[in-house]
């Protein structure tokens, strides 16, 4: 399940604002309900019909590279955990990694 379908589980209403890519775009209604005071800072699309305008555009071009800097180090401990690929696994196997991975870093320093 898509991030943009759990949008009011994922909020618990104290934000500020609320960076999305495009396919939380029609969330607008969900976000105001999880979070009054948040602004929305989600991609805007275009269409043939409408196309972007080039403030609209700009504004495209900065909002990946704010949500970019959040998703970095949570690649890094997916690679840490060796999640490269999407799979599901149990709780106990998650911790057994963890514990394993606490247990080693003190060797490492």
């Amino acid at each position: 399940m898509h991030d943009s379908q759990m949008v009011s589980s994922l909020l618990h209403g104290a934000e500020t604002k609320v960076w999305g890519d495009t396919a939380c775009q029609g969330q607008t209604e969900a976000i105001r309900a999880a979070a009054p005071a948040a602004q929305g800072m989600t991609q805007r699309r275009g269409s043939s019909r409408h196309p972007l305008v080039a403030e609209e555009r700009a504004k495209n071009a900065t909002k990946p590279r704010v949500r970019a800097k959040g998703e970095h180090p949570l690649l890094i401990i997916k690679r840490i955990f060796g999640f490269t690929h999407v799979r599901y696994r149990g709780f106990c196997m998650v911790d057994q990694r963890f514990l394993n991975l606490q247990h080693g870093m003190p060797q490492i320093a």
